[in-house]
């Protein structure tokens, strides 16, 4: 009898364990929360939408009050975003990896990453606005974007 008890918990636990929850917020299948906050310096906001493991885009978005931080990526199956030709060549990150500034003024900068792994191409973009570009450099912005593009490029991979 207490086997019998037994099995309609586990049964019943595994069925509950099973059942899809419908407010089940999406991750990022290329980069997770805590690795976009360390990046960005802080807790960021996501916003994601995936197709499917090589289709999709995730945005992360920080504040400090004196300036706004965006990480953004995209991946397709098709080429996205890339940087103008005769844009600095990446190595190390996927295939044909190029870094390029798209905008910058005195309060705004926007540099990406595109690259390619396999068949899913990809892009990095990092936009930081506000008094004195938050502070970075073009090295910092450099190495943030270059972190985020190894870990996608790993998460494709």
């Amino acid at each position: 009898m207490l086997v019998q008890y037994l099995r309609y918990i586990f049964f019943g636990t595994a069925i509950i364990a099973m059942t899809p929850v419908g407010s089940q917020a999406q991750t990022c299948p290329w980069m997770t929360p805590g690795s976009a906050a360390k990046l960005l310096g802080g807790e960021a906001t996501a916003t994601i939408q995936i197709v499917d493991d090589k289709q999709g885009s995730c945005s992360f978005v920080r504040s400090d009050g004196k300036a706004g931080y965006s990480l953004a990526i995209v991946v397709s199956h098709k080429a996205v975003e890339a940087c103008p030709e005769g844009s600095m060549a990446v190595k190390g990150i996927g295939n044909d990896a190029q870094w390029c500034s798209v905008r910058q003024s005195s309060t705004e900068t926007f540099d990406r990453i595109s690259s390619r792994v396999r068949d899913a191409f990809f892009t990095v973009a990092l936009r930081v606005a506000g008094l004195k570009n938050g502070g970075m450099t073009e090295e910092m912005r450099h190495d943030i974007l270059d972190q985020a593009a190894e870990l996608v490029a790993g998460n494709l991979f």
